[in-house]
C-alpha cells in the first residue's frame, strides 16, 4: 500500500504532497488484513488518527466495504473522516 499525505507546509506558505510510506502486505487482501499494517504504520510513526481530514482509494471491497473494509476501520478511529474514491478510477469504470 503506498501513502501519500498532502498538506500544508508552513514554512513555504503552500501545500506538498509526499510519499509517507509503502506498507506491505503479506497473505490475504481483505480489510482486516490491511488495516493491521497501517495501523501499525500510524502507531509506531506516533501520528494520529485525529489529524487525517480524508482518504482516497480505488474503491475495491477491501478498501470501501461498508462494515469491513480498510476506511471503515479508518472511521472506527476518525469518525469524522472523509473518504473519497479516485477520480483517475471513477473515469475508468465511466469510459468501459
Amino acid at each position: 500500500m503506498s501513502i501519500f499525505v498532502r498538506f500544508l507546509d508552513i514554512e513555504c506558505k503552500t501545500f506538498r504532497e509526499e510519499l509517507l510510506a509503502i506498507l506491505p502486505f503479506t497473505g490475504k487482501t481483505r480489510g482486516e488484513d490491511l488495516f493491521k499494517p497501517f495501523d501499525d504504520f500510524i502507531t509506531k510513526s506516533n501520528n494520529s488518527y485525529d489529524k487525517m481530514v480524508s482518504v482516497s482509494t480505488d474503491g475495491a471491497p477491501a478498501m470501501i466495504g461498508k462494515e469491513k473494509g480498510l476506511v471503515k476501520r479508518i472511521k472506527y478511529k476518525n469518525a469524522g473522516l472523509l473518504s473519497y474514491q479516485c477520480i483517475i478510477h471513477q473515469a475508468a469504470r465511466k469510459e468501459n
